[in-house]
């Protein structure tokens, strides 16, 4: 009888435990995800870049989305952005609706695209974005 019970309680956690795993570290596929345009209202400087960004003159070169099978409608998005004086930069997005015309949420997914838009870090979200969800470091190679 002591046997049953440790099995069942063993069981029992084991299950509670599958079942509140973060999903970081569950399994990864090796799956590519292929890197898809935004719609143009996306690449727009008003859009992405805060004010202040827009007036220190950095550029939206392009931008790039890959969907992520972790969520239902969410894509992690790369944008290539030049810096006077400074370069090319990467920052990185979570949006859900990249190839419509229409607002959608977007949260950045780096410090970098936190302190050039001011959209809120994804990473802290309910839904805790990742780089280490599925389609995130596809995402960070489509325009490198």
């Amino acid at each position: 009888m002591k046997k049953f019970l440790k099995s069942i309680i063993i069981i029992v956690l084991v299950l509670v435990g599958i079942k509140f795993c973060n999903k970081h570290f569950l399994p990864r596929d090796n799956h590519v995800y292929s890197c898809e345009s935004l719609n143009e209202r996306y690449l727009s400087s008003e859009v992405i870049l805060s004010k202040n960004s827009i007036k220190k003159g950095i550029k939206v070169l392009n931008a790039k989305a890959v969907r992520s099978p972790d969520y239902k409608k969410f894509y992690f998005v790369q944008y290539k952005l030049e810096i006077p004086g400074k370069g090319i930069v990467y920052p990185m997005f979570a949006m859900n609706k990249p190839f419509s015309s229409d607002s959608g949420v977007i949260y950045s997914m780096d410090d970098l695209a936190v302190s050039l838009t001011g959209f809120g870090d994804g990473r802290k979200t309910k839904a805790n974005f990742s780089e280490f969800d599925r389609g995130f470091s596809d995402a960070k190679k489509c325009l490198k």
